[in-house]
């Protein structure tokens, strides 16, 4: 295998790795989002009605 060969192959190992790192984070975000959401809105919840009962 030639030295060209060689890097042609790196490089498009770059790519594909690149292009699913990519596909990986936009997942992940999506699911970030879907979880985070909810467990900021229960948390406010719960702080709210504790600081109420307290008084």
């Amino acid at each position: 295998m030639a030295e060209a060969d060689r890097a042609e192959d790196k490089q498009y190992k770059a790519i594909v790795l690149g292009r699913a790192h990519g596909m990986t984070a936009d997942k992940l975000m999506a699911r970030h989002w879907w979880l985070g959401v909810p467990i900021v809105v229960f948390s406010a919840l719960v702080g709210t009605t504790t600081l109420a009962t307290r008084g």
